[in-house]
């Protein structure tokens, strides 16, 4: 199974984006917009 397949949730986004050094803002949609701030 994999979980790309499906939507993830805001908390997941949220942990996916602090490891990658990223200031991650979800939409009320479940949607991802990444502000990149290397």
């Amino acid at each position: 199974m994999k979980e790309s397949n499906r939507p993830l949730t805001h908390i997941e986004i949220w942990e996916i984006g602090k490891e990658k050094g990223y200031d991650i803002q979800v939409s009320s949609k479940g949607r991802t917009r990444g502000n990149y701030r290397g």
